[in-house]
């Protein structure tokens, strides 16, 4: 399970990253995104295209 968080890096400017609340868990690339609940088949609301360490998020 994922948490996403806003924090804007620029005034004005939306920033958004996706955190595990597992925190033996890590997101990978190419990770397809669904709702808590939902089931886990077809496209989902979207996909992780890439993932790197953020030092805003510390994650």
């Amino acid at each position: 399970m994922c948490l996403a968080a806003a924090k804007p890096s620029v005034p004005g400017a939306p920033a958004v990253g996706l955190r595990c609340l597992e925190p033996a868990k890590r997101l990978s690339g190419g990770a397809i995104l669904f709702r808590p609940g939902e089931p886990m088949h077809g496209h989902g609301l979207g996909r992780i295209t890439s993932v790197a360490y953020s030092p805003t998020l510390d994650a």
